[in-house]
């Protein structure tokens, strides 16, 4: 969906992965869930699901450190609320994040700007039953990533610019983008977040991380030299929002800190509208 602060904490939207998906042993009615923690500054954390109906904690994961990747267990399909607390934490602390999770067997995720694979080959690893596809312009860092997944089955690594994505209307459930979107100038934002819509079903979701938010000079020397990049600097304040709004989707600053080598990381979450 790492660090040493509530605020760090926060950012787990991509440290602490839920993914559904069939099981065999299940019937075609239930699906399969289970968490995942990708953030090397998040500390351990504990994970509730709770459903959104009824209220009731359906399933709760104790001490969610980095690396830990849970055991599949049923759910059943529908509307669920995700909290995350400090691991131990009593109960009756605040929840310090949360988000809805929709659970439904069978997923299709795409990477945007996927490089050499490594986000795609880790989230196949973690939830074996999601398809997933890569797409990158570069096609020696797509051999490199097909290198590094030959032994894995439903996964592929495709050329392709974020402005031209080569795929069907509505044909992905959830879209990555993780440290691209500053790489691009300002009319390649706009027409990259304008595909994700279009290849996004309605409901599917989109997942930011990127240099972004209001970063200043006292987010240290990094933040400094990221001032000074024109494609990097376009994409500080409110432009990433900005830019995935006018494409339609409804967007949502999840968490914002401040990192050491890019300045400051920001968490967005983008929904097309059903």
């Amino acid at each position: 969906m790492h660090m040493k602060t509530v605020p760090a904490l926060t950012g787990c939207v991509v440290a602490v992965a839920l993914s559904v998906s069939p099981a065999s042993a299940a019937p075609d009615t239930t699906a399969m869930v289970r968490g995942a923690h990708f953030s090397p500054d998040t500390p351990s954390v504990d994970v509730y699901l709770t459903s959104f109906s009824g209220g009731t904690t359906t399933l709760a994961l104790s001490y969610v450190g980095y690396g830990d990747v849970s055991k599949y267990q049923r759910l059943q399909p529908g509307l669920y609320t995700v909290g995350m607390r400090p691991a131990g934490a009593s109960p009756s602390t605040p929840v310090v994040f949360s988000w809805k999770l929709d659970a439904k067997p069978g997923t299709r995720v795409l990477e945007i700007g996927c490089g050499t694979g490594n986000l795609t080959i880790r989230a196949k690893r973690a939830f074996p039953a999601v398809q997933i596809v890569g797409s990158d312009p570069d096609p020696l860092a797509l051999q490199r990533a097909q290198r590094k997944a030959i032994r894995l089955n439903g996964i592929s690594f495709e050329r392709g610019y974020a402005q031209r994505l080569p795929y069907a209307d509505g044909e992905f459930d959830r879209v990555l983008s993780s440290m691209m979107l500053h790489h691009l100038d300002g009319n390649a934002k706009s027409l990259a977040a304008a595909q994700v819509f279009r290849v996004l079903r309605p409901g599917g979701r989109l997942h930011v991380v990127d240099i972004g938010g209001n970063m200043t000079a006292s987010d240290g020397l990094a933040a400094r030299l990221v001032a000074r990049s024109p494609h990097a600097a376009g994409s500080l304040g409110d432009a990433i929002p900005r830019v995935l709004a006018e494409a339609g989707f409804d967007c949502t600053e999840l968490a914002t800190q401040r990192h050491r080598f890019v300045g400051r990381l920001t968490y967005y979450r983008a929904v097309r509208p059903a």
